[in-house]
């Protein structure tokens, strides 16, 4: 008893604000020494850490007191006497201060989170733009102008660079068979000139800018005993050969259309009639002049026709220019009639 009288001033003072404290037990389980003096004498049975230190053992464990508080406590035995010092501290009392400072750390962190957040989202952005700018390109490459906005997509780093050159390939490509496709099927097979689906789209165009159109209407005289005499693959040799000489007096925005067997027309954009008659003379006399293979010599008769200003029914100026024609074949053929008149818009 003397020793516990010694040891009681010194235990006392672990008695804090924070509802820490240390009390002894001795072998029996029974306190020896509390801060409440009023249970000094309890013998404990259903507390871990005096299970443990009576047991001669060492550590620390959760537990709750009598008051029903969580507590954190740490057990010792002392040597040669059996007794145990046991240290409680209320749970809550002991993980405020990291609670506390796990707060701290978060909450001076947070600015650097979120600037690394929006780092993160501006290279995310940065990134995928060119991509994004890509697909959009590639969603719409059927339109003409796809190819030089892919070019204009400025590819900054390897892989978008890339998949850049491999699209406008691709596009290229397209683009390629595409125009082959749209001139195979604008161009007559047998003389490479351009043919009534050209035709069409011309005048469409033609009409849409409000271009001022002249026609000459050709045909071959004596046509019919060509083939009749020679055969009709020689027939087809005459015909390539005459879609050479109006294409070599035309001129590169005039458009010669072969309209069937021996008929073609040249639709003149932008000339004045003098000019155009002009022009149908020189390739009469061209064809005149001009020695055909197995043939030899044929004529043609050519009839010309021109709007006053841009003409609104191009197929009425062609009908003026078939009259003229066949007023050149009344006249005594391999000749050239010319409608004085401008057809009316």
């Amino acid at each position: 008893m003397f020793e516990i009288e010694f040891f009681r001033p010194s235990l006392g003072k672990h008695f804090h604000k924070d509802g820490s404290y240390v009390y002894v037990v001795d072998s029996g389980r029974r306190l020896i020494s509390h801060p409440d003096p009023g249970r000094v004498g309890d013998v404990v049975e259903n507390n871990p850490a005096i299970n443990d230190v009576v047991a001669g053992n060492s550590g620390a464990t959760e537990l709750t007191n009598s008051q029903n508080v969580q507590m954190l406590a740490g057990y010792a035995p002392v040597p040669g006497t059996g007794w145990g010092v046991v240290s409680q501290r209320p749970r809550e009392s002991t993980l405020a201060p990291l609670n506390e400072l796990v707060s701290q750390v978060l909450l001076n962190a947070l600015p650097m989170t979120i600037f690394i957040v929006l780092i993160i989202i501006w290279s995310a952005r940065l990134i995928s733009k060119p991509l994004r700018r890509l697909a959009e390109s590639a969603a719409t490459i059927d339109r003409p102008e796809t190819a030089r906005d892919m070019e204009n997509i400025r590819a900054w780093y390897f892989e978008t660079a890339h998949l850049k050159k491999a699209l406008l390939i691709g596009v290229m490509l397209m683009y390629g068979k595409l125009s082959k496709a749209n001139t195979a099927a604008e161009t007559d097979s047998l003389t490479g000139l351009s043919n009534r689906r050209a035709y069409d789209t011309a005048i469409k165009r033609w009409k849409n800018d409000e271009t001022s159109v002249a026609v000459i209407a050709v045909d071959i005289d004596h046509f019919k005993r060509v083939n009749d005499t020679y055969g009709h693959d020689v027939g087809d040799v005459v015909l390539k050969g005459l879609a050479l000489l109006m294409k070599a007096c035309s001129r590169r925005e005039d458009l010669v259309c072969r309209m069937g067997g021996e008929e073609f027309l040249i639709l003149v954009p932008d000339v004045k009639l003098d000019a155009v008659s002009e022009m149908a003379e020189r390739l009469r006399n061209t064809v005149e002049r001009h020695v055909f293979e197995h043939v030899g010599h044929i004529t043609i008769s050519l009839g010309v026709a021109m709007g006053s200003s841009h003409v609104s029914d191009i197929d009425a100026l062609v009908k003026l220019a078939d009259k003229m024609l066949y007023l050149a074949k009344n006249n005594g053929r391999n000749r050239v009639e010319v409608a004085q008149h401008p057809l009316p818009t």
